[in-house]
This record gives C-alpha cells, structure tokens and sequence, in this order.
C-alpha cells in the first residue's frame, strides 16, 4: 500500500507537481490544479486509478494552456 503511494508521488513530481500542503490529505499542485491524495490508510486500488486520471487530464490541461498562450 505505501508503495503504491510512494509511485504516486515520484509520478506527480516527474510530471511538475510539488507538495503545497499536508494535514489528513496531502495536496499536490502545479500551478494550474490541485491532486488531493489521502495520507492515512484508506488507499486502494480504485484511488490509485482516479489518481493517476487526475495526473493524465492535468497535464493535458497544462499543455493545452501552454499552447495557447504561445500564440498570443
């Protein structure tokens, strides 16, 4: 289970996010979204796949908006 975590996290920053805060959850952002992953021991797989969705789409987002602003 913390493995799956640790994955995660190594994916998150490989792909432009930072930890901006950690209480119950721990908050990644990378200027444009925030990805909320719990800290306790409630991760499963289920998370683990909505997570790694949420790092798809963001990035998508973020290049989305990087191309358009190259063109103003």
């Amino acid at each position: 289970m913390a493995s799956k975590r640790n994955e995660l996290v190594k994916l998150l920053e490989s792909n432009g996010f930072y930890l901006k805060r950690q209480t119950k959850h721990a908050q990644y952002f990378d200027g444009y979204t925030r990805i909320t992953m719990p800290t306790g021991g409630g991760f499963d797989g289920r998370l683990e796949k909505m997570i790694k969705l949420q790092i798809r789409d963001a990035v998508e987002k973020r290049n989305k908006l990087n191309q358009g602003q190259g063109s103003l």
